[in-house]
C-alpha cells in the first residue's frame, strides 16, 4: 500500500505529534517493566521515523540525502516530543503547581518522572516520617509498658506496706497487752505479799509476847489473836497461790490468743505473698517484653535512618546532576 503523493507534504510529514504520543505511551509501559526509558524512547523514535519513510511514494528515491537527513530530524523531533510529554506530566512539583501536574497519561505504568529528585525527595520525606513514627511508637510502647507496670508496682508496694503494718500492729498490741497483764498481776501480787508480810510480822510479835510471858488473864486473848493471825497468814498464802495459778492461766490464754493471731496473720501473709509473687512475675514479664522490643525497635530505627541517609545522599547527587537543567532548582519543594 502506497500513500498518495498529495499526502506526502513537509507540513504534515510523518505526523510527528502522533508518533511522539505512541513513543511516549510505549516507553511508559516499558518503564513499568524496568526498561531504560531514555534509550527505549530514542530507539523507538528512530524506528518510527524509518518505518514511516518506508511508505513513501514510489517516485521518492531511498538514498536521497535530504530525506535521510529528514529521517534523523524526524526521529529527533519524535524523541523531543515524547520527552516533552513526559516533562509536562512529570515536571518537578512545587507548592504553586497543583497535583494534577504529576498525573501521567498512564499512571499505572509510568515509573520514570522527568525530574527524579522529586520522587527521591518525597521518598526521603516518607522515610523521615516513618522514622518519626517508629520513634513515637517506641515511646508509646515504653509508656504503655510503664502504664501497665505502674499499677502492678503500686499494688505490690501497698501489699508490702500492709504486711509490715499488720505485723507491726499485731506485735505492738500483743506487747502492750502482755505488759498490761503482767503489770496488773505484779501489782496484785505485791499487795498480797505486803499484806502477808504484815500478818507474818503480827504473828511473830504475838509469838514473842507469849514467849516473854503475859498475865494469865490476857494469855487467852493473845492466843486467840495469834490463831487469827495464823489463819490470816494461811489465807494470804492460799490467795497468793491462787493468784499465781490464775496469772499462769491468763498468760497461757494470752499466749494462745497471740498464737492464733499470728497464725491468722501468717495465713493472710501467705495469701498476700502469693499475690506479690504474681505481681513480681507480671512485672518481670513486662520488663522482658520491653527488653525484647527495645533492640527490634532500635534496629528498625537504625535501618530507617540509614535509608534516610542514603536517600538524602541520592537526592544531593541528583541535585548536582540536574544542576544545569533549565527550570530545575533544588529549592523547589515536592508536593506533600
Amino acid at each position: 500500500m502506497k500513500l498518495p503523493q498529495k499526502l506526502y507534504q513537509l507540513a504534515n510529514l510523518y505526523t510527528i505529534s502522533g508518533a511522539a504520543m505512541g513513543v511516549y505511551a510505549i516507553t511508559c509501559v516499558g518503564g513499568r517493566f524496568g526498561a531504560a526509558v531514555d534509550l527505549l524512547a530514542l530507539i523507538l523514535s528512530l524506528l518510527t521515523a524509518v518505518s514511516l519513510y518506508l511508505v513513501r511514494p514510489e517516485k521518492v528515491p531511498w538514498w536521497n540525502p535530504v530525506h535521510l537527513l529528514l529521517i534523523g530530524i524526524n526521529a529527533s523531533l519524535i524523541f523531543i516530543h515524547a520527552t516533552g510529554f513526559n516533562t509536562a506530566t512529570h515536571a518537578f512539583p512545587t507548592q504553586q503547581v497543583p497535583k494534577v501536574v504529576r498525573q501521567s497519561l498512564l499512571p499505572d505504568f509510568d515509573a520514570v518522572p522527568w525530574f527524579p529528585p522529586a520522587d527521591q525527595r518525597i521518598a526521603a520525606q516518607f522515610v523521615t516520617r516513618t522514622v518519626n513514627e517508629v520513634v513515637a511508637t517506641t515511646q508509646q510502647v515504653r509508656v504503655g509498658l510503664d502504664d501497665l507496670a505502674a499499677p502492678i508496682r503500686e499494688e505490690r508496694a501497698g501489699l508490702e506496706n500492709r504486711l509490715r503494718e499488720e505485723r507491726s500492729r499485731l506485735e505492738e498490741n500483743q506487747h502492750e497487752g502482755r505488759l498490761s497483764l503482767e503489770l496488773d498481776l505484779r501489782e496484785k501480787r505485791s499487795g498480797l505479799e505486803k499484806n502477808l508480810k504484815a500478818r507474818v510480822a503480827e504473828r511473830q510479835r504475838l509469838e514473842e509476847t507469849l514467849r516473854k510471858g503475859v498475865h494469865p488473864a490476857e494469855r487467852k486473848a493473845v492466843e486467840s489473836r495469834l490463831a487469827e493471825a495464823q489463819q490470816a497468814e494461811n489465807r494470804l498464802h492460799d490467795e497468793i497461790a491462787e493468784h499465781e495459778k490464775r496469772a499462769q492461766e491468763m498468760l497461757e490464754k494470752l499466749d494462745a490468743k497471740e498464737k492464733r493471731s499470728l497464725a491468722e496473720l501468717d495465713s493472710q501473709e501467705k495469701l498476700w505473698k502469693g499475690r506479690l509473687e504474681e505481681l513480681v512475675i507480671k512485672e518481670r514479664h513486662l520488663k522482658e517484653l520491653e527488653k525484647e522490643a527495645a533492640p527490634i525497635l532500635e534496629a528498625l530505627k537504625q535501618q530507617l535512618e540509614t535509608s534516610q541517609k542514603r536517600l538524602n545522599e541520592s537526592v544531593q547527587e541528583l541535585d548536582r546532576s540536574y544542576a544545569g537543567v533549565r527550570g530545575y532548582s533544588s529549592d523547589l519543594l515536592p508536593i506533600k
